[in-house]
């Protein structure tokens, strides 16, 4: 896990994709907002029917969908890379922490606490799956022969990487 978490901070974004990540951000809080709003101040749902909790549900899932498939192919036209496994998984957890908790939070049946902890729990498992199927996948690609545009770049940085060391002990 450690070397996730150190191969996550070598994909470092610069300002300007953080800037438009958190733009992203607060575009899905302001839209699960007004999905929330709507859903109980105008249609006036009783999310203690769980019909109506399943429609609201589905809803919200379907709309986390479309705005990260929007969000993907906008941030590739503004020159974002979107295959960095940073901004992949903020592309996920965005959308899913705001959008998709909606129903959760607005059941009047949940104590508080019980709806942090399933949003703890939620992101938690939400992050250890990424890193599973990236990492995973990773393997596997290998294990096939199949490689990607970023399994060249990675295999070209630790060549690069490889020469410069032995570069430097027949210098010394």
């Amino acid at each position: 896990m450690s070397a996730g978490i150190s191969e996550l901070r070598g994909c470092a974004l610069n300002k300007q994709d953080n800037k438009i990540l958190q733009i992203y951000f607060v575009f899905c809080i302001v839209v699960a907002s007004i999905i929330g709003f709507v859903a109980v101040y105008i249609l006036k749902m009783d999310l203690r029917d769980n019909e109506t909790f399943k429609t609201l549900f589905i809803f919200c899932v379907i709309s986390g969908v479309i705005i990260v498939l929007l969000a993907f192919y906008i941030f590739k036209k503004q020159g974002i890379d979107v295959y960095l496994p940073k901004t992949m998984l903020m592309l996920g957890l965005f959308p899913a922490a705001s959008i998709g908790f909606v129903p959760i939070w607005l059941h009047p049946l949940l104590s508080w606490l019980l709806k942090i902890g399933l949003a703890i729990i939620a992101g938690a498992l939400a992050t250890a799956n990424f890193y599973s199927v990236h990492y995973g996948g990773k393997r596997l690609r290998k294990q096939i022969g199949l490689e990607t545009e970023e399994d060249r770049r990675e295999k070209e940085r630790e060549e690069k990487a490889r020469k410069e060391k032995e570069s430097k002990g027949t210098h010394e």
